[in-house]
């Protein structure tokens, strides 16, 4: 199995089932294929070649992930970053990653540059002929997502379909999610955890996702109320808003039966808030780039308060000291990580 063969399997058996929701728009799984596959003929008609890299900039919006599964449908790379960054670190990013094509909004000046044409997805799609039937082979990874985690100029994590697939996977079980499930991503789409944690373990499970570009308070809840999302995800601080507006102005979340927090510890006080008023289940978890989006989780209805819970399956860490000698519990040392999405 991988992402575009899940893609594939749900666009035929399920073609009406709704996946990705934007505002007042929405795309089936039979329609998302089809536009993947008119994508990635025109990427292909512009001299996209398999293993060739493309750089993408795109708000979170059913054009990203058209886009997104266009260039894998190609057999290229999709190479994620910011739509927000100046131009200046959109050139970085062109200098390292090497595209042979550039994709961003007409209007966004930051992806515009006297190097290379910025194509919008519509005008992409509009020079098209028809649409790629068979799909390319992969050469190369699927994906570089941009990361400042350990340097000052963003380092590219490329990760293969495969390790993305396995760790979508592994969310997606340790949530329990269903093709009932519909999450609602605040995140975006070019990070890690929008990417793989949000976008493909909805794609991996058969459920859906609505897509925010920007986060406000007001936003979020009244759209879980509106798409009667099941799961949000978020750090502590996004969590502290939403308790605060909630309070002012309460909103119908009956339906919301995941709040996934990550990126920093949740203080207690405010974990058992949430859940209290939310009535969703707070699933803290640990991850980062290179694990495609997460390494550990805390299982529904199996968890310890204050910890980023069990390893997903097929994963094992290990802490170790300077010399690479586990250590003993309650010591600190370096975290070393093992398993499929890597």
């Amino acid at each position: 199995m991988s992402l575009l063969g899940s893609l594939h399997d749900f666009a035929k058996s399920v073609p009406q089932s709704p996946f990705l929701f934007e505002g007042e728009q929405k795309l089936s799984y039979g329609e998302t294929l089809e536009l993947a596959k008119r994508m990635a003929a025109s990427l292909v008609a512009q001299g996209v070649r398999p293993g060739d890299r493309v750089l993408m900039g795109l708000p979170n919006s059913l054009d990203f992930c058209i886009s997104l599964y266009g260039i894998l449908w190609a057999g290229a790379t999709a190479a994620l970053v910011n739509q927000r960054w100046t131009p200046y670190e959109v050139e970085n990013a062109y200098n390292l990653t090497q595209p042979s094509l550039v994709i961003g909004e007409p209007q966004n000046a930051s992806m515009k540059s006297a190097r290379w044409k910025t194509w919008a997805p519509a005008e992409l799609l509009k020079s098209g002929c028809g649409s790629l039937a068979a799909r390319r082979p992969l050469e190369g990874p699927a994906l570089m997502l941009l990361t400042s985690g350990t340097t000052g100029k963003p380092k590219a994590v490329m990760l293969s379909e495969k390790a993305v697939f396995a760790n979508a996977t592994q969310l997606a079980k340790r949530k329990e999610l269903s093709p009932k499930d519909r999450f609602l991503c605040s995140v975006p789409l070019f990070h890690s955890n929008g990417q793989v944690a949000a976008l493909q373990s909805m794609l991996v499970a058969g459920s859906s996702l609505v897509m925010m570009d920007r986060f406000t308070p007001e936003g979020l809840l009244q759209a879980v109320q509106k798409y009667q999302a099941t799961a949000i995800t978020g750090v502590p601080t996004l969590y502290q808003h939403l308790v605060n507006y909630h309070d002012q102005h309460p909103v119908d979340l009956s339906t919301l039966r995941i709040c996934s927090c990550g990126s920093a510890p949740m203080p207690v006080s405010l974990f058992e808030e949430v859940e209290a008023k939310f009535g969703a289940f707070i699933l803290e978890g640990y991850g980062l780039t290179e694990t495609s989006a997460g390494a550990c989780g805390n299982p529904i209805g199996k968890r310890k308060i204050g910890t980023v819970g069990l390893p997903l399956d097929g994963t094992e860490l290990k802490i170790v000291d300077d010399n690479g000698r586990e250590v003993a519990n309650g010591e600190t040392g370096e975290i070393l990580i093992r398993g499929p999405q890597l």
